[in-house]
């Protein structure tokens, strides 16, 4: 038993050893329900405060993060037995130009559409097409019966001043696997 328990130190020191290697801040990847959710903020919240000293970029980042969740809870979804199988993401970490938050989740393909086309829109406008997409989201579209008014991505792409990358992996006849990427870029003060 005791030889179990050696193995499994030694392969947390090794997940230990990639997350710093490839500068992850926090892996979380599990069902996100609302009761997670509050866990998973403050422990990023610690984080992210230890991290960076600039106040604006960790408003930023926090923001986009919390937005980020949101939309896999309101969104994410999936025939129990894909879910068992493709959980949620969530992964925060630094690289060359910054930080950068990581999301994925299970969507249903009749969704992938409307997703799609909405991040390329988003991603294919400047500072300025971005804040006329915004007010004009908030003018054109009521809240969501899942309480939204279709401002989060924009929102996101607004807050990191960057496109919102992606990727959308076939899972089956109905769902997808869609993962979606936030970079901060810093000034060289901006990061510790």
């Amino acid at each position: 038993m005791i030889v179990n328990y050696l193995t499994l130190i030694n392969q947390l020191y090794a997940i230990d050893k990639i997350m710093e290697e490839n500068e992850l801040i926090m892996v979380y990847k599990d069902e996100i329900s609302s009761q997670t959710l509050d866990r998973i903020l403050a422990i990023t919240e610690f984080k992210i405060n230890n991290l960076i000293d600039e106040r604006s970029v960790k408003k930023k980042m926090f923001n986009v993060l919390v937005e980020a969740v949101q939309n896999i809870l309101k969104h994410g979804e999936g025939n129990p037995k894909v879910m068992e199988h493709y959980k949620s993401m969530l992964v925060i970490g630094r690289e060359a130009a910054g930080f950068f938050i990581i999301t994925g989740n299970v969507l249903k393909k009749e969704k992938m559409v409307g997703l799609v086309n909405k991040l390329e829109n988003i991603n294919s406008l400047d500072d300025v097409g971005l804040r006329k997409l915004y007010n004009q989201t908030i003018q054109d579209n009521p809240f969501s019966e899942k309480g939204g008014a279709g401002l989060g991505l924009i929102d996101m792409a607004r807050k990191t001043g960057n496109k919102i990358a992606y990727s959308i992996k076939d899972l089956d006849s109905e769902h997808v696997y869609v993962s979606m990427k936030s970079l901060f870029s810093l000034a060289p003060h901006a990061a510790n």
